[in-house]
């Protein structure tokens, strides 16, 4: 065995004799990155001349990463994908699910796949050599041939019917348990505004705060179902409790996610209608991807947009036409005598179901995007939103005038 220290750092590392190549003679600490020479590259002592300053290495030996030796086997070393800076974690807290992460060097995000990460794994690029780091590198993988375009919408249909029938019990299971809960926090709310306006005197001031917080809990209770809906449609191996629990844990996100796309939605239907339209186009998936990615806020609505580019038109059609024969199937359900209306709110789920099988597709397409989340990014339609929102006030402010 050969221990290798570093002399700028302390780092230290024994690795057996053999697996140190012929002719090698200096490495890299991989906490440091500073080079030193290899003690079996160290100059016979003899009397016969000290040996010359080491040569530059060759030039079929140099790489963009200086050669290391082994990292520490509680360690891991994670590559950004656009400019392969790297960094090294303890395996205790690398996260055991798929997150994005943000490149510190570059800024710029891509995904992190710690649910697929076994023990001996890493994600350290095969740049070393492979008898001073064997165990760094990884197999290779045949990956499946790309999707390259969306189904056709009977086929999407078909997929999107399947999904629905083996999904349908836990979704109204979800429904159900919220509705419940929901109907006793507003009984609750009934009760005790009905109580504070007995002690107030009627003041209206209690009663619009009554209604307003009513309304407050009845949007985040709806909110709750929406997101363990698509919590249960994502990961299909999620059961209606399981589906709660990550919807309840993401409550806020969600909050804020459709808080966003409600303003801007709201604010670009004011200039002129076409942008509001615009905005609840681009931003449909975002609640999926703060699902699937946990992506939130407006790099969940950034993303969504992304997913668009060059097949706008292609999604565009199917939601259209999935709304259509939804919106068509539910009235006629409602035509039933008792069920009508449970009926025609269960098949409304379907609309959601073909949402997320056209967004299984995007990312089947285009895989793990990079996109712009730049602040500039990040303020440019919210601004657009908050303009309609000016121009209305001058047109009041002016009319007001007029008048």
């Amino acid at each position: 065995m050969i221990k290798l220290s570093c002399p700028a750092c302390g780092f230290s590392k024994e690795i057996p004799a053999d697996r140190i190549p012929p002719g090698k003679k200096r490495v890299a600490c991989p906490k440091c990155r500073e080079t030193f020479p290899l003690p079996s590259a160290a100059p016979p002592e003899t009397p016969v001349a000290a040996e010359p300053e080491p040569t530059p290495q060759p030039a079929e030996e140099q790489s963009p990463v200086e050669q290391q030796f082994p990292a520490d086997d509680d360690q891991l070393t994670i590559v950004c994908p656009h400019c392969s800076v790297r960094r090294n974690l303890p395996r205790d807290k690398v996260p055991s699910r798929t997150v994005q992460v943000t490149c510190p060097q570059c800024s710029k995000k891509f995904t992190f796949h710690g649910d697929q990460l076994q023990h001996d794994e890493t994600l350290v690029r095969p740049e070393q050599h492979p008898t001073l780091a064997p165990s760094l590198l990884p197999t290779p993988v045949l990956e499946p041939l790309r999707r390259k375009t969306l189904s056709g919408v009977a086929e999407l249909f078909d997929k999107s019917w399947q999904t629905f029938v083996r999904r349908i019990l836990c979704l109204i299971g979800i429904g159900l348990l919220v509705l419940c809960l929901a109907g006793l926090g507003l009984w609750g709310l009934t009760a005790l505004g009905q109580y504070a306006a007995r002690l107030s005197e009627g003041s209206m001031l209690v009663h619009y705060v009554r209604v307003a917080l009513m309304g407050a809990y009845a949007f985040i209770m709806m909110t709750w179902a929406g997101a363990a809906s698509i919590y249960a449609l994502v990961d299909e191996d999620l059961g209606i409790l399981q589906s709660l629990g990550c919807g309840l844990q993401r409550l806020g996100s969600f909050l804020w996610v459709y808080l966003l796309v409600s303003f801007m939605i709201a604010g670009g239907s004011l200039l002129c209608v076409v942008p509001g339209l615009l905005f609840a186009f681009w931003f449909l998936f975002a609640p999926f991807i703060l699902a699937r990615e946990d992506l939130r806020g407006m790099e969940a609505l950034l993303k969504s947009k992304a997913y668009l580019e060059g097949f706008g038109w292609a999604v565009l059609g199917r939601v259209l036409l999935a709304g259509l024969v939804v919106a068509i199937a539910t009235a006629i359900l409602s035509l039933i005598p008792f069920l009508g209306v449970f009926l025609s709110n269960v098949f409304g789920l379907f609309t959601m179901v073909c949402y997320v099988e056209i967004f299984k597709e995007l990312i089947e397409i285009k895989g793990d995007i990079s996109f712009d989340c730049s602040r500039n990014a990040k303020l440019r339609w919210p601004l657009v939103a908050a303009s309609g929102f000016a121009l209305g006030l001058v047109i009041v402010f002016a009319a007001g005038l007029i008048g």
